[in-house]
């Protein structure tokens, strides 16, 4: 056990009450922001950190022991990261670990994580008891998540190299080999099909769970990478040890519920994207039993100040919902009561960006791979609460992510708040995908953030003789204006290219393959339908619509002369798109 672990476990230790002692916590606490921060020197001097080159921007920090704390590099939001599942939570200081812009002292987020509620059958009397896993406590710091995955073991299991945080800026790109051989095990998302990483984009993607076959040998078709910078890590639920109340208490209340989890963070170093990091979830039930009306809350602790003021700096943030009922977003930001004035803060969004879509029955359905925002859960509970209201007991959280209420009043103080997405139903192996994100955007107005909808959207009145170019970059560079981007470029840009039917995988025929000057494409139509036939590139990106318009039903023989388009030998896709869904079909073109 590493000294970090060590510190760790002893803050949990002092944390750690049983449910008879609710009081005694809510009193506690309050100054728990002090202790870790008076703890932080410890912390620091204990740590055992490889202090060789991995300090550059280039390669990450070797991990600590079993667990792993590292910092992104990319993004214009500067966050610290866990293989426990925390986001923005520097465990080694004991301090907020997430700034926006990066490299200011401008903080925005004490820590983040996430509740799962689930109903689980009780064995003797058959009812249905009401259960939380934590995977981030914002009363404690705690969280009950271990590295690593069920199938491998139940415990924790002190294999740093495997389990660490994957960073796609560690790798080479062409072969997912790590830049440092020492690192361990190469990146572990492959396109194990080739279609998968056209067809699915963001949301769906093979973790390679094999180390020895993380190579080209196995998977010509090489790593696959998303974003400008990738955080890939994997946890699970079922080391009773670090749960609070006890192994033996949790245990008879039911835990663990056998859950495993994979968490891919995206984000961009320039462009559209840049104020924006993209945390999406894989939430796998690995149990035997199958668990009514989850619920999943992303779980926030906003604390917006200058870092060196940041006890006082917390006192004074607030949260809103923002009316616009499509983006899913809550807002938070600060007043100035805590020396923040002048210091150009803005404002912190919060998306619910990909939620589950169930059926008449609450299960998960299957009919599509994506499905449009629309027919999603959505942002189904919203709730913000003071430091002094934490909640404690499992039957008062789930009731609390679970009671569908979006709270309009706004308050003021050293705020959490959830944003829970439910009721689905989890049948064993079955994986429900959520993602938030996380969006930071200056004041539109100027000046001071105030929280109104002008000030968030960048929507001012127009007047007589007023600058229109400037009006509608304020709109597009507000903080709603982001999210729209985000939406866009998350659904439009990068998912859209989804299989929408399994069942229509196999629709056509390309040929000659390889082709040099022309391909042929036979198909079957079995009802009437419109049709798009679009020819895209190895990067999933559209080169020339090649037909578009109705069809009726029946075979059909399409002849497309290569020689107009002036391409360069390489990989092609045929992508079609009708009411039945999507298909690619793959090509090489070899002149």
């Amino acid at each position: 056990m590493t000294h970090l672990s060590l510190t760790i476990i002893l803050i949990s230790r002092f944390q750690s009450k049983s449910k008879q002692d609710t009081n005694i916590i809510k009193y506690r606490r309050i100054p728990m922001k002090f202790l870790l921060c008076l703890l932080a020197t410890v912390i620091i001097c204990s740590a055992n950190v490889n202090a060789q080159s991995k300090f550059s921007e280039d390669f990450q920090r070797q991990s600590l022991g079993e667990y792993d704390l590292q910092k992104n590099t990319k993004s214009n939001f500067e966050f610290y990261h866990s293989n426990r599942g925390i986001l923005g939570f520097n465990l080694k200081t004991g301090q907020a670990g997430g700034f926006w812009p990066r490299g200011s002292d401008n903080q925005y987020l004490f820590a983040s994580g996430f509740w799962l509620g689930a109903r689980k059958t009780d064995p003797l009397t058959g009812e249905l008891n009401k259960m939380v896993l934590i995977g981030y406590n914002p009363n404690s710091g705690r969280n009950w998540i271990s590295p690593g995955r069920i199938e491998e073991s139940d415990t924790l299991l002190n294999d740093a190299n495997r389990y660490r945080i994957y960073f796609s800026t560690d790798m080479f790109a062409e072969n997912g080999v790590p830049k440092i051989e020492s690192d361990g095990p190469n990146w572990p998302l492959w396109v194990t099909d080739p279609l998968r990483k056209y067809h699915y984009g963001v949301p769906l993607y093979d973790y390679v769970f094999d180390e020895n076959k993380r190579n080209l040998q196995n998977y010509p078709e090489g790593p696959l990478f998303i974003s400008d910078e990738d955080l890939i890590t994997v946890f699970k639920d079922t080391d009773l040890r670090l749960y609070e109340g006890g192994v033996a208490q949790r245990a008879n209340m039911g835990y663990p519920l056998r859950m495993q989890f994979e968490s891919h963070i995206y984000s961009w170093g320039q462009g559209d994207m840049h104020d924006v990091v993209i945390q999406y979830y894989v939430i796998e039930n690995k149990s035997s039993e199958t668990y009514k009306d989850c619920w999943f809350a992303g779980v926030y602790d906003p604390d917006i100040g200058v870092s060196a003021n940041g006890i006082i700096g917390a006192k004074n943030d607030r949260v809103r919902y923002f009316e616009e009922e499509d983006l899913n977003l809550v807002v938070a930001w600060t007043d100035t009561s805590g020396g923040e004035g002048g210091h150009e803060f803005g404002y912190m969004g919060i998306t619910v960006l990909q939620s589950p879509a169930v059926d008449a029955n609450g299960f998960l359905r299957t009919d599509k791979l994506l499905f449009e925002p629309k027919e999603q859960l959505g942002l189904v509970t919203f709730k913000s609460w003071r430091i002094e209201d934490d909640i404690l007991a499992d039957n008062e959280r789930y009731d609390y992510i679970s009671n569908k209420d979006i709270d309009i009043q706004q308050i003021a103080g050293d705020i959490r708040t959830i944003l829970a997405t439910g009721p689905f139903h989890l049948r064993p192996n079955d994986k429900a995908r959520i993602a938030f994100a996380l969006n930071f955007a200056l004041p539109a107005k100027g000046g001071e953030a105030d929280g109104t909808f002008e000030d968030i959207t960048g929507f001012i009145e127009k007047v007589k003789g007023s600058d229109d170019e400037k009006l509608q970059d304020a709109e597009n560079n507000s903080l709603v204006g982001k999210i729209k981007q985000v939406y866009k470029e998350y659904y439009s840009s990068i998912a859209s290219k989804v299989i929408q039917s399994e069942s229509y995988q196999n629709f056509g025929k390309v040929y000659p393959n390889p082709a040099s000057e022309y391909i042929v494409f036979d198909y079957n139509l079995s009802t009437d339908t419109p049709l798009k036939i679009v020819l895209v590139d190895e990067l999933g990106r559209d080169i020339v619509v090649l037909f578009n318009n109705h069809r009726i039903s029946g075979n059909y023989h399409h002849f497309f002369d290569l020689n107009k388009l002036n391409l360069a030998n390489g990989t092609y896709f045929i992508r079609t798109e009708s009411n039945k869904g999507s298909n690619m079909n793959k090509f090489i073109l070899a002149k």
